[in-house]
């Protein structure tokens, strides 16, 4: 289905119920992005919000979906360890225990934004993606923007619980349960698990093994606490567990697979696995009607092995590239909010501590493997005359990083007057960074050969290391933030504001050069965000238009490059991101709505030097960002077709993005255009059934684009449609 198509799909059902008019009007969006409940229309900042039932209806168990309805985000998965968030043109696709991630992703407002891991959506309340730095309104700094996601603590409202099941195609099959217990009228349990699989977007023709697939396992179990009308206590723990086995297919088909064939031929490899653990404990004492204390102690922990693959994309064993990851990271948050009549505040004090340790191992094949590349001249020929045998070449590279971080924040709210409002905001932090790394030099063939050719010994993949090396850095920064908004009338806003966005700074996984006793590091990367905004609500509230002008300057950005196929981040360029984002939702009749984003995005590099494939230098002046479509827009069609039955059409089309600073065409990935529908039934009794269609142009497109060896693919999901069965009670 074409994109001219859908759209007059939409119009179409819009006619069918526009004769059908009524005074309905939109839901309130109630958000805490300025960490107090407020209408998101009174909010002066960029947000996307998704409720629990918008979510449902999203068929949202990640964040792929969130991506595709919100307005200047974009993202893709080089696996299922490991997804890389843009907003507005900037996020973090290096994999390193020493970076941090440009795009912050919150539980409960427990940062987990590392982008390796991670955790699905289960038992979700809202969703809010908030763009822009957020540094004074988190505590984990935040360059680029936020993902805030709120889970369902226990309630004492009611006994509650619900299940649900469903099964379909391309081996499809997901158990869920939910279930809210009060204890007494003090204390309730809430208990949610999830089971989800699908079959993979390849079979291994070599081993018979489904590659690319999703098995997942999610189990939290909380409680609620309330022993005075002024003191509530939320905790839960879960565990997230993770297995498929994943692979990319190189993009020149040189071993004659194909990115979008049912069966692809690659030598097998080992699964990739996440085994997660995640807590929280908030605590919320209101001391009066104006004044509340809040404290937020998370622990995550996860063992990973994260992107087993074979490397060289073939059925011949050449290079094969696994690496377990270990993460712990202790937060504790302190917030003291303060209301008044016409100011209203909070300051926060935060803590971050995360040890990280990666371990990349990569083997490589001297014999048959390199042999065969060298054909008649083979590389073990070679090696005989240097008096080598060939073998089987390992290497190894052992990197920790432990991360300490303090900071103060906060924001205050001044009602100048019943119409014009002014936030200003700041943040203070104090991070450091501690890293070593370990990687030996081999004793093989290969690594010989590289020392007899250049003059010096090295490894053919990581630069060696004479036994464990350590570095350490700190930084600090101050960052602002000025916000202003004036109401227009009761039902638009118009605002403007100002943030300073700040990563720090870290360290790679290479020595400065082969036998350094010192790391490459790189500088923290510093943003001044600018935007102006306006929020209207419209034909006596059954319309609502949020629209953002926004631009980015970013000064030492930390871009990541390429070298012996070890992704690197330096500080080479500047770059400078700007565009126009559309958020709206118009109720046409009590049944029928539909919600419609658009996001242009202009972002370019100013300017930056980086060495090309041929040792040369590269200029990036006028090169576009890395996974920064510039066009993005989805649709979305709702309509409750009598009091039990509801339909839903979902349409987002994405365009083409480069996955290289180099632009390098073959790192391009094509636009594509996908449609999700469902069709529901709910009865007053509490069952329900749904009909679910995933991609239902069976739409051919590039998730993932990484150069490692060669540039390679790796494809969304294909045509599936379930069906499932529920009860609520």
């Amino acid at each position: 289905m074409n994109r001219k198509s859908t759209l007059s799909v939409a119009v179409a059902m819009a006619s069918l119920v526009s004769a059908d008019l009524a005074m309905a009007q939109l839901e309130e969006v109630i958000v805490t992005a300025q960490k107090r409940a407020q209408s998101a229309q009174d909010v002066p900042l960029a947000i996307s919000t998704f409720g629990s039932d918008e979510l449902e209806a999203m068929d949202a168990k990640g964040f792929r979906s969130i991506v595709l309805a919100t307005p200047g985000l974009s993202g893709s998965a080089d696996s299922d360890t490991q997804t890389v968030l843009t907003i507005r043109g900037i996020g973090t696709g290096a994999f390193s225990p020493g970076a941090d991630n440009s795009v912050g992703t919150y539980f409960n407002e427990v940062p987990v934004s590392r982008n390796i891991g991670g955790l699905g959506y289960l038992d979700v309340e809202r969703v809010e993606v908030v763009k822009g730095p957020q540094g004074t309104l988190f505590g984990r700094n935040t360059s680029s923007g936020a993902i805030s996601v709120t889970n369902n603590f226990a309630s004492l409202d009611g006994n509650s619980g619900s299940v649900r099941a469903s099964a379909g195609d391309e081996g499809q099959l997901l158990v869920e349960g939910i279930g809210n217990y009060i204890v007494s009228d003090e204390f309730a349990v809430r208990i949610a698990a999830r089971h989800d699989e699908r079959d993979g977007t390849y079979q291994n023709g070599v081993t018979g093994d489904e590659l690319n697939g999703r098995d997942h396992d999610q189990v939290r179990i909380g409680f609620t606490w309330a022993p005075t009308d002024d003191l509530t206590v939320n905790a839960y723990y879960e565990n997230f567990q993770m297995n498929n086995r994943w692979q990319m297919v190189d993009n020149f088909g040189v071993w004659g697979n194909d990115v979008f064939a049912e069966t692809i031929n690659v030598n097998g490899q080992p699964e990739q696995e996440i085994d997660a653990d995640f807590a929280v404990i908030k605590v919320n004492w209101d001391f009066s009607d104006t004044l509340s204390l809040t404290s937020t102690t998370g622990y995550y922990g996860s063992d990973i092995v994260a992107i087993p693959t074979d490397a060289d994309t073939g059925d011949i064993p050449i290079v094969d590239f696994i690496e377990p990851w270990d993460l712990e990271q202790i937060t504790q948050e302190f917030r003291l909010n303060g209301t008044g009549d016409r100011v209203n505040w909070f300051v926060g004090l935060s803590y971050y501590e995360e040890t990280a340790r990666a371990i990349s191992s990569v083997t490589i094949y001297e014999d048959p493997g390199l042999d065969v590349l060298f054909e008649d001249e083979g590389l073990c020929l070679v090696a005989e005359e240097f008096g080598l045998a060939c073998g089987v070449h390992v290497e190894n590279s052992d990197a920790e990083n432990k991360t300490t971080s303090y900071a103060i924040f906060g924001d205050v709210t001044w009602d100048i007057s019943e119409r014009l409002a002014l936030t200003v905001g700041v943040r203070y932090t104090d991070e450091e960074k501690e890293m070593s790394l370990n990687t030996p030099l081999t004793d093989s063939t290969t690594t010989a050969l590289i020392g007899v050719v250049t003059g010096g010994a090295n490894n053919a993949i990581f630069n060696f290391t004479p036994g464990t090396i350590q570095d350490s850095e700190s930084w600090t920064s101050f960052d602002p933030r000025v916000a202003l908004d004036y109401k227009l009338s009761d039902d638009t806003l118009l605002y403007a504001s100002y943030a300073k966005g700040f990563k720090s700074g870290g360290f790679n996984r290479q020595p400065t050069a082969p036998g350094a006793t010192s790391i490459l590091a790189f500088d923290p990367e510093e943003n001044d965000a600018y935007e102006v905004g306006l929020k209207a609500e419209l034909f006596d509230r059954r319309a609502r238009v949020n629209v953002a002008l926004f631009m980015y300057d970013y000064t030492d950005y930390q871009l990541e490059t390429n070298d012996n196929a070890s992704i690197l981040i330096q500080n080479v360029a500047d770059l400078e991101t700007s565009g126009l984002e559309i958020d709206a939702t118009w109720l046409i009749s009590d049944s029928f709505d539909l919600r419609f984003t658009y996001a242009y995005l202009d972002a370019e590099f100013q300017e930056g030097v980086i060495m090309d494939d041929l040792g040369g230098s590269l200029d990036l002046a006028g090169n576009r960002a890395l996974r920064a479509p510039e066009n993005t827009y989805s649709i979305a069609a709702t309509w409750n077709v009598t009091d039990t039955i509801d339909a839903r059409v979902d349409y987002a089309y994405v365009d083409e993005m480069f996955f290289t600073a180099d632009n390098s065409a073959d790192l391009l990935a094509s636009d594509y255009s996908l449609v999700n529908a469902r069709l529901d039934y709910n009865s007053p009794s509490g069952w329900g059934a749904s009909v679910i269609g995933e991609n239902l142009a069976d739409e051919e497109y590039i998730n993932a684009m990484i150069n490692f060896l060669l540039p390679m693919s790796a494809p969304g999901y294909g045509r599936a449609i379930r069906a499932e069965v529920r009860y609520q009670f």
